[in-house]
């Protein structure tokens, strides 16, 4: 064997799927971050396709081995079986246990089992591997998996994965129903030359090496011959190594690969199924149009604007007396949503691959207004008006459109909240690529700060570890040096509550919030000079809580002997919120003991 020869540790070019030697080039990275995503958000029925030999079984044991215990897994790898084989089959993953004689007793353990999975907070995926290879009856059964529902949830996730023929199928008039069940399609393209080199690389350096074993040269010839399938690549790099040790040649050069390739070159991979001819596939067009406008009636376009101009308020009572007569400075304002959010889209294929479920879909059909479809909020407008021409539209819905990026994921998790999805799928893109990527780098902040506020801002939680890293991945992030503000301050870590909500108001100088609790941080350590100006600020922005900086200012004023500017804001605050409890007592009493000093 050349392991010895060559100072390898295991042979680094296998044709089995080990996801130790898993490497992803931007194509990959996304297909892998799609499935993650179907995963974690429920997201009903997902499809993987690409040739033969792109790496998908790679990338779903890879996908496999990052789940722990929570999620229920049944793996059918040999689709092409009657009905009552394959109920069996996923009733054994799931339950080794389960006996199973016919269809009903099937579907009685489903329900049952999805329901009781649910309800203990577990997550269920079936992956079908060759999904190209199901029968028609099987996909009929499989697409009715998914009635099983609780609380409007579907219960279980299906991966289709297989080759492109799989995309095709689905189009055909019988299978609309299962179409529009489909949330996520993604085809798996092969590596670029660039990416075959790293691909390469490597798996040499997981198997040991301690050096590049391929010269450059070799290397393109790899890429002219496989075209970027992996299990080529595979394939044309073992028998290359096994060659070079027969001649004992330590670097594999042009010759070598030309004499290997020269072996295989009977192995034919670019060359697509021709399962349908040009009249098939535009005979399917014509089919699956009517499909094609319905859905996109429902779900053309998306478009995100969440704002919230709720202002909240600790819910502390227990704010540090710093002035005299026992008055106290108001409590530190709390603002959970200060930056409005930021809008996000998705793309999904149109024509070939109608979507439906919980993500909602962005394309734009030919000659129509774009239809606006608020997610998480009150639909303001959806106008569409459907062309003229039946066969201008045809050509242009047969249009393949880009694919979901992972960034594209990302900004839908957490535009609906999902913060953890979205952090995840970034950091699966790497740590330069999220620091050196300024769209990226505000949105990996602004899920670590929603992160952080759905654990709490408050010292004991990992909320400091998330803002900290949002302040560092994007120091322009108003809101992540506030929410750092707010917790120094619950920690009474004056001196750092300074400097964070010094920076939020110069990120944003119409942070109210910030400058309030500021003002407060100052008063409560008795600079009552810098207090007065920070709370003349507040003032100046006219916050909905008018009537307690007016309190405040009054408070401060008060205690550097101010006594009718004190006064005159104290008569503000009551004017401003006449229920103010608090201000008219203080008025009162300041009333009372003017008139005993006069």
């Amino acid at each position: 064997m050349y392991l010895s020869f060559y100072n390898l540790s295991k042979k680094p070019f296998t044709i089995g799927s080990d996801p130790q030697f898993l490497w992803q080039g931007e194509n990959h990275k996304e297909a892998f971050a799609i499935l993650k995503y179907g995963l974690l958000d429920l997201n009903g029925y997902v499809v993987l396709t690409g040739e033969v030999g792109t790496g998908k079984t790679t990338l779903l044991n890879a996908l496999i081995e990052t789940l722990d215990d929570s999620v229920y897994i049944a793996s059918i790898n040999h689709p092409t079986l009657e009905p009552l084989d394959f109920f069996k089959i996923i009733a054994k993953a799931y339950d080794p246990s389960a006996e199973i004689s016919n269809k009903a007793e099937f579907l009685l353990f489903l329900n049952t089992f999805l329901k009781k999975a649910h309800a203990d907070g577990k997550v269920v995926l079936l992956i079908i591997d060759e999904a190209h290879c199901l029968s028609k009856e099987l996909l009929e059964e499989i697409r009715l998996f998914s009635n099983i529902e609780q609380a409007g949830k579907k219960l279980i996730n299906i991966f289709f994965v297989g080759q492109e023929e799989f995309n095709e199928i689905i189009q055909l008039p019988e299978y609309r129903a299962l179409r529009q069940r489909i949330t996520l399609f993604y085809d798996l393209k092969p590596l670029n030359e660039n990416e075959t080199q790293e691909y390469v690389a490597h798996r040499l350096t997981i198997a040991g090496a301690t050096g590049q074993l391929f010269t450059p040269k070799a290397i393109h010839k790899i890429y002219r011959f496989t075209k970027g399938y992996p299990r080529l690549i595979n394939i044309l790099c073992d028998r290359a190594l096994f060659t070079g040790y027969g001649r004992e040649q330590r670097k594999i050069d042009t010759a070598i690969i030309k004499e290997c390739s020269g072996e295989l070159k009977s192995i034919h991979l670019s060359k697509k199924p021709a399962s349908f001819n040009k009249i098939d596939q535009h005979r399917l067009m014509l089919i699956g149009l009517t499909g094609f406008l319905t859905l996109s009636l429902i779900a053309v376009g998306i478009s995100m604007n969440f704002r919230s101009s709720s202002i909240g308020h600790d819910v502390s009572d227990k704010a540090d007396t710093v002035l005299g007569d026992q008055h106290e400075i108001l409590p530190v304002h709390e603002n959970l949503e200060t930056p409005s959010q930021q809008s996000g889209s998705i793309k999904h294929p149109v024509a070939k691959k109608n979507v439906e479920g919980t993500m909602e879909k962005e394309s734009k059909a030919p000659d129509q207004e774009t239809a606006t479809v608020v997610i998480g909020a009150v639909e303001e407008k959806q106008s569409l008006s459907i062309p003229a021409q039946p066969g201008e539209l045809l050509e242009k819905a047969s249009t393949k459109q880009p694919q979901p990026t992972t960034f594209d994921l990302a900004t839908v998790a957490v535009e609906q909240g999902n913060f953890l999805l979205g952090i995840d799928l970034l950091e699966s893109q790497g740590k330069n690529n999220v620091s050196n990527n300024s769209a990226t780098s505000e949105l990996y902040a602004k899920a670590l700060v929603g992160r952080a506020k759905q654990v709490g801002i408050s010292p004991g939680t990992e909320a400091k570890s998330l803002l900290q890293r949002a302040v560092d991945v994007n120091p322009n992030n108003s809101d992540a040096h506030f929410n750092l503000g707010k917790l120094y301050t619950q920690s009474k870590d004056y001196a750092l509550a300074v400097v964070s909500y010094q920076n939020a108001t110069r990120l944003d100088p119409e942070l109210t919030d910030a400058f309030f609790n500021l003002g407060y941080i100052y008063a409560t350590t008795g600079n009552y000079i810098d207090a007065e100006k920070i709370f003349i600020r507040v003032v100046q922005l006219a916050p909905k809580y008018q009537d307690k900086a007016l309190v405040n200012l009054a408070l401060i004023q008060d205690k550097l002997g101010k006594r009718e500017d004190c006064l005159a804001n104290l008569h503000k605050a009551v004017i401003y919120n006449s229920a103010n409890v608090k201000a008219q007592n203080y008025l009162k009493k300041l009333l009372v003991r003017t008139e005993t000093i006069q």
